[in-house]
């Protein structure tokens, strides 16, 4: 009784972290002109985020965040060179959906990884005219 209550409690304390997180990074991504958010912002998962980054290619994105681990579409879908049938299904076009990175965040996951890889991806897209 008491084990799986605290596990309860544990489990409750990593999805409201994780989800701050998550928050966080939309909010600072949402800064840069072009991007968005796909999908429902309220009726989702607490560790998953997929950002639209208007007029770029999320493949040039990926390749160049170095050690920062991310993907491009759905997670069943993730090494596939095309847009993704799941986000074109949401409303996407193809050009949008090859824009779009998946965010995936857990436990271990810090605020400085998080800022990082928000300072990354600013550099990479200011740096860049346009990829697509």
């Amino acid at each position: 009784g008491k084990a799986i209550e605290i596990a309860n409690l544990e489990m409750n304390n990593n999805e409201n972290k994780i989800s701050r997180l998550r928050d966080y990074l939309e909010s600072e991504l949402l800064k840069i002109d072009g991007t968005s958010v796909n999908g429902d912002t309220t009726q989702r998962l607490y560790n998953t985020s997929n950002i639209c980054f208007k007029g770029q290619l999320a493949n040039v994105i990926i390749g160049r965040l170095g050690s920062v681990a991310v993907s491009n579409g759905s997670a069943c879908q993730s090494r596939v060179e095309e847009a993704s049938h799941v986000l074109k299904a949401m409303g996407l076009s193809s050009e949008d959906a090859l824009a779009s990175i998946r965010f995936s965040l857990g436990i271990y996951n810090s605020i400085e990884e998080i800022d990082t890889t928000i300072e990354k991806i600013k550099t990479l897209i200011n740096n860049s005219v346009n990829y697509a």
